[in-house]
């Protein structure tokens, strides 16, 4: 498999919802792709789409509820929002950070910027702490997977 072809296969990873760079990261070091190489792809794919869930997850929303076969699911989508939102809410930055930080499934950038659409926050005053949560959870992530590969 070519070099290219592994750096697309991670930038993807790193962008699909709960797996984000939480499974990109290893998979891309497994893949051999390097230590600097994996975590700068990993962290721009998941960075990437941050703009286009806060900026569009309401008009997204609004979309899906219009068609019958994914009413439900955007129902599922905001109901799940809004169950987070009351974590975030009184700590707007530091929450949104955290939220993201913790590098388990459902906290990822997506879920965050879900909650920041559905909250009407704004564009830079959600993508700052999503985007120090998502460096912190890399570390994280980065520091578990080497952790293991010693013990093991």
């Amino acid at each position: 498999m070519s070099e290219f072809l592994k750096c697309l296969i991670i930038f993807g990873i790193s962008m699909l919802p709960i797996i984000e760079l939480r499974g990109a990261i290893p998979i891309g070091f497994e893949m051999g792709l390097g230590f600097t190489k994996t975590l700068l792809i990993s962290l721009g794919g998941n960075l990437f789409i941050i703009p286009f869930v806060v900026l569009l997850f309401n008009k997204i929303l609004d979309i899906m509820r219009k068609i019958k076969f994914t009413a439900k699911i955007a129902d599922w989508l905001e109901k799940r929002a809004e169950k987070n939102s009351k974590k975030i809410q009184d700590l707007i930055f530091v929450g949104l950070m955290i939220f993201v930080a913790i590098p388990l499934p459902g906290t990822g950038v997506w879920t965050a910027s879900m909650v920041a659409g559905l909250m009407k926050i704004k564009f830079w005053r959600a993508a700052v702490p999503i985007s120090l949560g998502v460096v912190i959870a890399a570390a994280i992530v980065t520091g578990v997977y080497f952790g293991f590969k010693i013990v093991i």
